[in-house]
């Protein structure tokens, strides 16, 4: 814009052409004429002179308020061409809603980016980054009109997620990679880190040795293009109380019984808290109160029991209070509640209640305490193999599957989309079954199959075994039995079982093994749901377990298993995506995500496998999210589950931690050698930081107004002397 100061030129150039547009040429007449001016002649020129003076300063004024000049060390420095791109990043990690006075630390953050583009000269860019878990590029390319840039960051909401420091670096480089290209005329480079410098972010102890490596060499190669800043908008005290954890003591809840939910707070430092409330809070609805003593730096747990009264998603909140950061004080659990678990029998030898039906133990060992008549709290249903295709899997929270010869295609697909669209599916063998159909249909050797079961299905084994090894009770099908070991488990007798070979590389896992070493319960999930593959009978054709008292519990504990984990897909963390399918007959109308704001979204399913599959992955912020055909209301008001389905969205509790990393541990841990500013708390942050190449001059506007001024007067000049022409 300074180049234009040549512009200054074109009144004297005027001028001069003028003077050469005329001849002068001797007249007598003029002669009287010329002597009277050559009186004047001397006044008459001073006053051209200044009147092109005013013209050309007038010029000049205007360049000058246009170009902005740079304003460094308290002079003009009027050096064009030199502009910033200036990268803010912003700390998106939740301890940024800690609030200190009356804003939180990510309101003060923007404050600080909205001043840094504010005292920025004309022609700046600026981009902005969210330092989060996953890193988010809000603004990309780099914003030349501060009034767009500042419209994205007023709109900028803290998400409650953790802060990934390596990812969210590698897309400053992006970022910077792609303004070299798109914006060359930006020669200048700086990178603000407006954040609480908390070391769950900014630690490297969670970082693995590939990544950290990757991340000191990216941050030397910015290091070398860019300035560093840090900005600390943390507070070196603050303490916090927060509620980690909460668990469910059954892994599903029914009506007409009670559901027990075990919640944990911890306090971090740098003090205990005695008598901190905590609430239980069913659908919204306050229920009961309790208060625990939490230790310094130390855990409490507090226990609630509630009881629901109606079918269909409930949610329950465990919530405390009494500090500064709120995100945290609360932890949520989606529990579908039921009136009864339907289970589906499938039979391979007989009916149901016949002496030799390979279920009968099997239906009494999953509904032990219904009698005659009567209607336990596991619902088993009975029906010979030839009848599972006639059957709708969707409406069963789990399948048996007892001593079944073998599979059509049509029957393996039916499981199939059974199994991958979330349901359950346990597989008990014995003397009918073909072991080459099965791998065919179900463990993926025929083109086409998918892979159903955990283990391919090897040679019969007749040999008796008469001790169980359940592999240090690690599985959580046999963990109930720890510590219980005259239950009978371990000493079970097997006579004959099918020796199981599980596949390289794969999920599955050994729940419970023989003392030869060959699997006997295998688990594996399978799309959205899971399998368990039992490798002898579930009657006493091939072992006498069924006879045992460990027989009982055993059974329960793989249904409480695969049953709690359709309830586990309920409850994710935040980030983590929300995933469902829908029956074939549910059409392709759209369904409506409400989140825990009260913003709604539509979610349109799509074909997948023979499923109809829909996901939603914007879980950002912690709370109830609602899932629903139509405008889902409030949980408490839910309809059944087919129609409004809850999901509890959780923070990751290791971000409660507010300890901050110190200056020391910035430059021995996370940028050893490389050189960055790092100003210590938010107040203290002066204009001088935000480019050392200068700030945007407010003479600016001085400049304008001075242009005015001299147009003013230089009017008033010409008709002045055009006034004295005339009279002389």
């Amino acid at each position: 814009m300074l180049g234009w100061l040549a512009a200054a030129a074109a009144p004297i150039l005027i001028h001069l052409w003028s003077r050469r547009r005329y001849r002068e040429t001797a007249w007598a007449a003029m002669e009287y004429l010329a002597a009277a001016l050559r009186r004047s002649r001397r006044r008459i020129l001073l006053e051209h002179w200044l009147l092109l003076a005013v013209r050309t300063l007038v010029v000049i004024l205007a360049v000058l308020a246009v170009a902005e000049p740079i304003e460094d060390l308290g002079g003009l420095a009027a050096a064009p061409g030199e502009r910033h791109h200036r990268v803010l990043v912003l700390d998106g990690s939740f301890s940024m809603a800690y609030k200190s006075g009356d804003k939180t630390r990510f309101d003060r953050a923007k404050e600080i980016a909205a001043r840094i583009v504010h005292e920025s000269a004309q022609g700046d860019g600026f981009t902005l980054v969210l330092l989060s878990s996953p890193p988010r590029v809000i603004v990309g390319k780099p914003a030349l009109e501060p009034r767009d840039f500042l419209k994205e960051l007023s709109l900028l909401e803290l998400p409650h997620t953790t802060a990934d420091l390596p990812g969210t670096l590698k897309e400053v480089e992006q970022v910077l990679l792609a303004a070299r290209r798109d914006e060359p005329r930006l020669t200048r480079e700086e990178i603000y880190f407006l954040t609480d410098l908390g070391r769950v972010g900014w630690g490297m102890d969670r970082v693995d040795a590939a990544t950290l490596a990757e991340f000191r060499q990216r941050s030397e190669r910015l290091a070398e293009e860019a300035s560093l800043v840090l900005i600390d908008l943390g507070q070196p005290d603050a303490e916090n109380v927060a509620v980690t954890a909460i668990r469910a003591r059954a892994p599903f809840a029914t009506l007409d019984r009670d559901f027990e939910i075990e919640a944990t707070l911890r306090s971090f430092p740098p003090r205990a808290h005695a008598g901190q409330p905590v609430e239980l809070v069913a659908d919204g609805r306050r229920v009961t109160q309790q208060h625990v003593d939490v230790p310094a730096s130390g855990e409490a747990t507090v226990k609630f029991s509630y009881r629901f009264d109606s079918p269909g998603d409930h949610a329950l909140e465990v919530r405390t209070e009494g500090d500064s950061l709120e995100v945290d004080n609360h932890r949520w659990i989606a529990v579908p509640v039921k009136d009864s678990i339907p289970v589906l029998c499938v039979d391979g030898r007989s009916s149901a209640g016949a002496p030799d039906a390979a279920t009968r133990y099997l239906v009494l060992a999953l509904s032990p305490q219904a009698g005659p008549g009567g209607r336990g709290l596991v619902r088993p249903e009975v029906v010979a193999e030839s009848r599972l295709s006639e059957l709708s899997l969707d409406r069963y929270d789990c399948v048996f599957l007892a001593d079944v010869a073998q599979f059509t295609a049509g029957e393996a697909r039916l499981l199939a989309t059974y199994v991958t669209g979330g349901g359950s599916l346990v597989v008990f063998l014995g003397d009918r079954v073909q072991p080459d159909r099965y791998n065919a249909e179900l463990g993926g050797d025929r083109p086409g199959r998918i892979r159903l079961l955990p283990a391919r299905l090897g040679n019969i084994v007749d040999r008796a075994e008469t001790r169980l090894d359940p592999l240090g009770y690690r599985h959580p099908i046999v963990d109930a039995f720890r510590g219980r070991e005259r239950a009978g488990l371990l000493t079970a007798p097997v006579a004959k079982h099918v020796r199981l070979v599980l596949p390289e590389r794969s999920k599955a896992r050994v729940a419970l093994a023989l003392a030869s070493g060959d699997p006997l319960v295998v688990e594996e999930p399978i799309g959205r749901g899971r399998v368990v593959l039992v490798a002898t009978s579930a009657d006493t054709t091939w072992n006498y377990l069924p006879l045992w008292p460990s027989y009982v519990p055993l059974v329960q504990e793989m249904l409480n298993f695969l049953v709690g984990a359709q309830v586990q897909r309920r409850n994710v963390a935040v980030g983590e995506p929300l995933a469902g399918t829908l029956p074939s007959t549910a059409g392709e109308a759209p369904l409506v995500v409400r989140d825990p704001r009260g913003h709604s979204e539509p979610v349109r399913p799509r074909r997948e496998s023979g499923l109809n599959v829909w996901s939603y992955t914007d879980t950002l912020i912690s709370g109830i999210y609602l899932v629903g055909r139509t405008e889902p209301s409030d949980v408490h008001r839910a309809p059944p589950v087919s129609r409004t389905d809850a999901f509890a969205v959780n923070v990751d509790p290791t971000e409660s931690d507010l300890a901050p990393i110190t200056a020391e541990q910035l430059h021995d841990e996370v940028w050893p050698g490389i050189p960055f500013v790092h100003q210590t708390t938010w107040q203290d942050v002066e204009p001088p930081v935000f480019g050392r190449a200068g700030r945007a001059s407010p003479w600016a506007k001085d400049l304008l107004c001075g242009m005015m001024m001299l147009l003013v007067f230089e009017t008033f000049l010409a008709r002045r002397f055009g006034h004295h022409e005339a009279s002389g």
